[in-house]
């Protein structure tokens, strides 16, 4: 596959600046509604409809970290570019979810589909460190 996505977990003080890119893109969007919507829109229309950068999960009353959708170039020119600790390239991962990241995230651009719009966002660059799987005996 060419093109993943890839959730990450956030953080509390990631949660209040996604927060902050939402309001400024929905703010953008309300500047030129007519050109986005072909129609005019206020902020609430169009908060309405706005998809938020990341998504609060909860089973069985359990609340989990809420996690924003990335996605990410696994080859050609735009693939994304993993580092070990120490800055060195390495190749990317099999299973990334036995890694910790830290991920270099940039906003794309905004989607538009079935009468939503969202925020896009793409993984440049990542530390990677695996985890390492230690002898069960």
């Amino acid at each position: 596959t060419v093109r993943v996505n890839l959730d990450l977990a956030c953080t509390e003080s990631y949660i209040e600046f996604l927060e902050k890119v939402d309001a400024w893109v929905i703010d953008q969007l309300v500047a030129d509604s007519k050109n986005y919507f072909k129609k005019e829109m206020s902020k609430a229309e169009i908060a309405s409809i706005y998809r938020p950068s990341y998504t609060a999960h909860e089973k069985n009353g359990v609340a989990y970290a809420p996690t924003m959708r990335t996605k990410i170039n696994t080859v050609g020119p735009n693939a994304v570019k993993c580092w070990r600790p120490d800055k060195t390239l390495r190749e990317l991962p099999n299973d990334w979810r036995d890694c910790t990241i830290t991920p270099e995230v940039c906003p794309k651009n905004v989607w538009f589909m079935n009468g939503a719009c969202g925020t896009l966002f793409e993984i440049k660059n990542a530390s990677v460190e695996e985890a390492i799987e230690e002898c069960p005996f």
